[in-house]
């Protein structure tokens, strides 16, 4: 029986000749009690659609939670995203389009007790769409010569 639950909103900036920023900000809770919370980011310097880059970003917060919580076993993984495509995808085990990032979310998957992926609004998503612009501006700032 899980003991936790850790929300996670996902997001991911693209911007043509830019690239692309990732982030998510995740929040723990346990026993009731929000017990810690942390994000994380990703700049690269490549061209993708935006679907692709927000389905990435849910690749991304699961393979940092699971590789960073004590026994992640113990928490029920709720996502969200603003993206209505990738939440679809996510769901989607027929897909093939993405068959590299559905088995890296399969394999993470399995260290949680359940997941859960949901869409919400843009504007209930605002600190992770906030931080995927800026990790994006910054990347792009550092990589330009």
């Amino acid at each position: 029986m899980p003991r936790g639950r850790i929300v996670v909103h996902c997001d991911a900036s693209v911007k043509n000749g830019y690239g692309v920023g990732f982030a998510f900000k995740a929040s723990i809770s346990k026993e009731g009690e929000t017990k810690s919370g942390f994000r994380g980011t990703k700049y690269i310097q490549h061209q993708m659609k935006t679907t692709k880059a927000e389905y990435i970003s849910i690749v991304l917060a699961l393979e940092k939670i699971a590789k960073n919580i004590e026994k992640p076993s113990n928490y029920r993984l709720v996502i969200y995203s603003d993206c209505e495509d990738a939440i679809n995808e996510f769901g989607d085990s027929d897909r093939e389009s993405y068959s590299d990032y559905d088995k890296l979310i399969k394999h993470y998957c399995r260290f949680f007790d359940s997941v859960s992926a949901f869409w919400i609004p843009r504007e209930e998503n605002t600190v992770a769409d906030s931080i995927a612009r800026s990790t994006l501006e910054r990347g792009y700032e550092e990589n330009k010569a």
